[in-house]
């Protein structure tokens, strides 16, 4: 949020702190389908830009590493237009979500994509969109800011790394700010499972998200 920094997280989570700087410039090809993706290994600790199929230049915004109940280690990497790295004040939105998936031989493959889940912000909304990623445990939380009628709306959507190696919505919430009156007090949502049943990660979506938050 531009002069706004509130954050009232609603879930237990603990914050890691993510080195997102440039260091090579490296391009690896990545062929990619909606649902489960290639098997081609990037291994994105050692490169920031990564290329796709339309050959767009993407760079690593940030990334978190999650571990699974039966010890499975994943990696979490929210990936931005190569443009906007250098842009100030740049807005986070329309980004692309990669999970990775460790193999036997600590090389990670590409498991899941989401290309859907951050609010695109249009040119009249003055929030920063995208804020970070952070876990615990088997659990991953991404943090957006987008504008709802006129106000900024904090929104923390919670995933979880199922023991049969599925992904799925756990928590949604959202707090509300007035972009007029940020003192006034106006309640926000928080939604479970039980209020939404079992949602794949790959098939949350902006619009499924703004439903939510209207019921």
């Amino acid at each position: 949020m531009r002069n706004i920094l509130i954050y009232k997280c609603s879930f237990l989570i603990i914050l890691f702190i993510i080195n997102t700087g440039c260091k090579e410039d490296k391009k690896i090809k990545f062929s990619g389908s909606t649902n489960k993706i290639s098997q081609k290994v990037i291994n994105v600790q050692k490169t920031d830009i990564i290329t796709f199929n339309d050959d767009t230049n993407y760079y690593k915004l940030d990334s978190v590493n999650v571990m699974s109940n039966n010890k499975l280690n994943y990696k979490v990497i929210i990936l931005e237009d190569k443009a906007k790295q250098h842009q100030d004040n740049a807005q986070h939105d329309s980004l692309l979500i990669v999970i990775q998936k460790q193999e036997s031989n600590n090389s990670y493959i590409n498991y899941l994509k989401n290309e859907k889940l951050i609010f695109n912000l249009g040119g009249n909304c003055p929030a920063d969109g995208f804020q970070q990623i952070i876990s615990k445990n088997n659990y991953f939380t991404i943090e957006q800011v987008y504008c709802k009628d006129f106000m900024f709306t904090q929104s923390y959507t919670t995933f979880k790394i199922n023991d049969d190696e599925t992904v799925t919505l756990h928590r949604y919430g959202e707090d509300y700010t007035d972009r007029s009156n940020p003192d006034k007090n106006i309640k926000g949502i928080s939604l479970a499972t039980k209020d939404f049943g079992e949602i794949k990660f790959e098939n949350v979506n902006i619009e499924f998200l703004r439903k939510l938050s209207n019921k």
